[in-house]
């Protein structure tokens, strides 16, 4: 499996959110991204739920899927 059919997950610090938000999900093929303001959340928790969407995926608990008819699901290729 390449790497561009792998999924990547993370939570990120943003400065550019929408007024009145706090989180945004940003998802595309093969990628999903949590968008927190900055403020609203410690750099330590940002560390620790990365941390834990890598274990998750490592040990086959997160998968993606798309919904393309017969793409089937996507593994995820931790960052971390």
């Amino acid at each position: 499996m390449t790497q561009s059919r792998m999924t990547a997950a993370r939570v990120e610090f943003s400065d550019d959110l929408p007024d009145g938000t706090t989180l945004l999900l940003v998802e595309r093929r093969g990628e999903v991204i949590w968008l927190v303001r900055r403020g609203h959340m410690t750099p330590e928790l940002l560390d620790a739920i990365n941390d834990h969407l890598c274990h998750f995926v490592r040990h086959g608990q997160w998968i993606q899927n798309w919904g393309e008819p017969g793409a089937g699901a996507l593994p995820y290729a931790p960052a971390c």
